[in-house]
């Protein structure tokens, strides 16, 4: 009995070829350079983002609070009552999470909308407060008031300069995404009212609220 000849290529067909089965080595390879390329360069735009933001929000902080502070000592620096509470002015700065929860709280009541306040820090070497200065848009009027931590309250007096001041910068805040959007969901839900003011209105700018401050 005869038997067929091997064929020296027939191992390869039948068997398949190991060699030739095998991914290339250098495709992979490849790519996870290029991912790791491509994570690396967003990870890197996501820090320079940050810290961009970050540095522009500080920068932005603390010019304007070195304004603050050089308004708030040369208006009420002098006074008495000033004197003897917070003494020498260290710093001062416009405090935007009470200046919304004041936003919100005028919004939201009846014959109070009028009246807009702005809420500034000021730490002195006696002591530390917050002064509320409240305007009336109805009839002009403004009052500021110092309320120190242990809720004591004293009468501040106002000049021009500092009305003008104060103004131009509550605008700015009032501009501000977080106090713009508090105030306009409010105020969706606020009743209106046409009424001239009422002794509601003059209770909110005579009695400021420290509840949410």
């Amino acid at each position: 009995m005869s038997m067929a000849p091997n064929n020296p290529f027939e191992s390869d067909f039948q068997g398949g070829n190991r060699y030739g089965s095998q991914p290339p080595q250098g495709n992979n390879s490849v790519w996870l350079w290029v991912l790791g390329i491509v994570g690396g360069v967003f990870l890197l735009g996501c820090i320079v983002c940050c810290g961009a933001t970050f540095f522009v929000y500080r920068t932005t902080t603390s010019a304007m609070s070195d304004i603050m502070t050089e308004e708030v000592a040369s208006q009420f620096g002098d006074q008495q009552v000033f004197k003897d509470n917070i003494g020498e002015v260290q710093s001062a700065g416009p405090n935007f999470g009470a200046t919304i929860t004041e936003a919100q709280k005028a919004a939201a009541n009846e014959g109070k909308g009028d009246v807009t306040t702005m809420v500034v820090d000021v730490q002195g070497d006696k002591g530390s407060g917050k002064i509320y200065y409240r305007t009336n848009q109805k009839d002009q009027t403004a009052r500021a008031v110092l309320v120190m931590e242990d809720g004591s309250e004293f009468e501040l007096e106002i000049t021009d300069s500092w009305e003008e001041s104060i103004g131009e910068m509550g605008e700015e805040i009032s501009e501000e995404p977080g106090v713009e959007a508090a105030t306009e969901s409010t105020s969706e839900i606020a009743p209106t009212t046409d009424a001239a003011p009422t002794s509601e209105t003059d209770d909110a700018l005579n009695e400021p609220d420290t509840a949410g401050s």
